[in-house]
């Protein structure tokens, strides 16, 4: 599904037309799958062009984490026998959190979509990613999914996620030329897609012996493309102003001027 989502996302956004009449006539020769491929081919050789894109694409892959513990892995976890909360009082509780947790996560998107255009993403995007993964340890050590506790951290459990995207989503479209972007978000949507089933499938292990674990293998995601990050800008191969960036002084864009 995440695959057919992403080919509909590639179809909803429209390119800027680059091609001169003859290019055209042999693009539109093409039959579906010869375009698609066509279009991999170029992202392709703008990710090895540009190796901040790649990374990106990479670090977006556990993106859809987060979505997938709301809607399902969070409600396992609530109403787990080691807890024993009548099935009534799990739902309640699950209901409640659930709305927390959403109606918290506009301010945080805001916050951060702001900050995206100030501040740099080598601070940015691992300042985003240690804060989920202090969330998801808090959920560890949290014994009681209707108590107060739980309470106070899902009112950060949505909004930490949807902060790692809105940062690290912000920081690769700027990197994406024009003319491959629609096949570019529709990468990012299937790659997130397989990286939210190999989470769904990691913790479903855990979900008799250490229910806690739903929020332990997220955040083990976290860690890992946190130590990828911190590496690549170390290495100088993220974070670094995009090439086609716009230049009228705002945000991470502005050009110092002698």
């Amino acid at each position: 599904m995440q695959v057919l989502w992403g080919v509909l996302v590639f179809f909803m956004i429209t390119e800027p037309q680059i091609m001169d009449a003859k290019e055209q006539r042999h693009q539109d020769k093409k039959s579906f799958c010869g375009k698609i491929y066509s279009m991999l081919k170029q992202a392709y050789k703008a990710c090895k062009q540009d190796p901040a894109l790649m990374i990106s694409l990479i670090g977006l892959i556990p993106s859809r984490n987060s979505a997938n513990l709301a809607q399902s892995n969070f409600y396992i976890w609530i109403k787990s026998d080691k807890y024993g909360l009548t099935p009534q009082m799990a739902r309640s509780t699950w209901q409640k959190q659930n709305i927390i947790s959403n109606a918290l996560a506009l301010p945080q998107v805001f916050l951060v979509g702001r900050l995206s255009d100030k501040v740099s993403p080598k601070i940015l995007v691992p300042a985003v990613l240690c804060f989920q993964i202090l969330i998801m340890t808090g959920y560890m050590l949290c014994q009681d999914p209707s108590g107060w506790y739980a309470y106070v951290l899902s009112a950060f459990q949505g909004g930490s996620g949807f902060m790692i995207i809105v940062a690290m989503q912000g920081y690769a479209v700027k990197r994406v030329p024009k003319m491959i972007r629609g096949i570019v978000m529709a990468l990012v949507i299937s790659l997130s897609g397989l990286g939210g089933i190999i989470y769904l499938q990691l913790s479903k292990m855990f979900f008799k012996t250490a229910p806690n674990m739903v929020f332990g293998v997220l955040g083990l995601f976290d860690v890992v493309i946190l130590v990828f990050i911190l590496v690549a800008i170390a290495m100088g191969k993220y974070g670094d102003p995009a090439p086609q960036e716009d230049t009228f002084g705002e945000g991470n864009s502005k050009k110092n001027e002698d």
